[in-house]
């Protein structure tokens, strides 16, 4: 998060340190991929002279949520998404099965 001049990182973020060791190093890192893309955006801010939106407000309020230890487990997420149940119906005729459930994989 950008704010009043600072930039705030995360203290938790499993990237944080090898982020801040790119850009303590440089110019003579290995990598500068980071630092590149960092004075980028601050560029981009100062020359805009407010805070932009989208993606940028996204992750910003997305950084401002409490953090977990741990992501949720993808097969968590899918059985919590999962669409519900499509009901097929039968036919009228008595000789054909009632109405079936599919679920949807």
């Amino acid at each position: 998060m950008i704010e009043n001049g600072f930039v705030h990182l995360p203290k938790e973020a499993g990237w944080r340190a090898e982020y801040l060791h790119e850009l303590t190093v440089f110019p003579g890192g290995k990598y500068d991929d980071q630092v590149d893309s960092t004075a980028q955006l601050l560029d981009w801010l100062k020359q805009a002279g407010r805070e932009p939106s989208g993606i940028y407000q996204y992750y910003k309020e997305l950084a401002r949520e409490p953090q977990t230890d741990r992501p949720e487990p993808l097969s968590t997420m899918a059985k919590r998404l999962r669409p519900p149940p499509v009901v097929i119906p039968a036919a009228e005729d008595e000789d054909l099965p009632r109405p079936v459930q599919f679920p949807i994989r």
